[in-house]
């Protein structure tokens, strides 16, 4: 038996019967969700911390580097020539103001004081012989006058002769240590030429370039800068007090030199150390201070109304700031500040405070 063929019109009808029932499920799925309670998720406020001002005190600094150096340096120069004969003071030794530091070979001298003496005996004689001939008026004052120029002249070479005698001998001209040796027993030690440079160590220097936009403030307050020196290997700065402002600035760095005395760091503190030199010129004490990790980049900072719970965005200029603070504006001097998540907040966004009930 043959299958009657399905006609055109069936199978139109079938696909809207099944089109119908799919628009009466989605509008049913749709009623359903659309009777049930909406879920809306809520952020909770940011939580931070706040502080009150703290008393301190606020200053304003320069920070330069320099070198130690020795207030006074003095070379050691043998003011006659000749070879060492020794030479037995070290590096690092304290010397005293006149103690023998070296003898060069004095035999040359030796010879050329005794030429000399003898020299200026023999005029001596002569002039004593010249002298009682004029007072009996049996010679001219010519002759007397001579004699006695020539007893003058031969008397200062011996004592030039002695004297030279006496450099071979060379000592310290001032107390201080040694801190170079530029010879050694058997070279030859020439005039003008330094033998070792002695220093004092218990006077100690920094010189320090500075530019000139400092030069007004540091000028006006040479009384009051407050100088501190540092290093790494310190456990603590050493003061140091101003001795010279240069008068001028040098045009061709634009800066202006100014040298401190370095104070009671003898123990730790050497000539050509690298150091760091700070000069306190503005500072005020028992103030409010913030520290300055509460800040944002552009210098502003957030405070909280306990009122509203909510935070105020401030930017305003500071009177007075250094590394570490800042002087607080006297109209924020009770506020609390944001000091911990004022980098997750915006004005006046609700906040919570930690430490408080949640």
């Amino acid at each position: 038996m043959k299958k009657r063929p399905v006609s055109r019109l069936s199978i139109i009808a079938r696909y809207v019967t099944l089109a119908s029932v799919i628009f009466v499920v989605l509008i049913g799925v749709d009623i359903f969700l659309g009777n049930r309670e909406k879920i809306v998720y809520i952020p909770p406020e940011p939580l931070v911390v706040v502080e009150l001002p703290q008393k301190g005190s606020v200053s304003k600094r320069g920070i330069f580097p320099s070198t130690i150096q020795a207030k006074d340096l003095v070379p050691v120069i043998p003011l006659v020539g000749g070879t060492i004969q020794s030479f037995d003071v070290q590096v690092g030794q304290m010397v005293q103001k006149g103690e023998v530091l070296a003898t060069i070979d004095s035999e040359p001298f030796i010879q050329q004081t005794k030429q000399a003496e003898a020299a200026y005996l023999a005029s001596e004689s002569t002039f004593s012989r010249v002298a009682s001939l004029y007072q009996n008026k049996a010679t001219t004052e010519q002759s007397y006058d001579q004699a006695k120029a020539q007893r003058d002249a031969a008397k200062a070479q011996y004592e030039l002769a002695s004297l030279q005698l006496s450099y071979a001998t060379v000592t310290a001209p001032v107390t201080g240590s040694i801190l170079m040796k530029s010879s050694s027993v058997g070279s030859m030690a020439g005039a003008q030429q330094p033998i070792a440079v002695i220093a004092d160590l218990t006077r100690l220097v920094v010189k320090v370039e500075v530019p000139e936009t400092y030069y007004s403030v540091f000028w006006k307050g040479q009384e009051t800068l407050r100088i501190e020196i540092t290093n790494p290997a310190w456990d603590k700065p050493i003061p140091a007090r101003l001795l010279t402002i240069d008068p001028f600035i040098h045009s061709d760095s634009k800066t202006f030199s100014l040298e401190c005395l370095v104070e009671h760091g003898e123990a730790l503190v050497r000539p050509g150390m690298s150091v760091m030199v700070g000069i306190t010129y503005s500072e005020e004490e028992a103030i409010p201070r913030m520290a300055q990790s509460i800040r944002k980049s552009d210098g502003s900072w957030y405070v909280y109304h306990p009122e509203t719970q909510r935070v105020e965005y401030v930017q305003t200029a500071v009177e007075l700031e250094d590394d570490w603070f800042f002087k607080v504006p006297e109209a924020y001097a009770e506020s609390l500040f944001v000091v911990d998540g004022q980098h997750m907040v915006f004005d006046n966004q609700k906040v919570r405070i930690e430490g408080e009930g949640l």
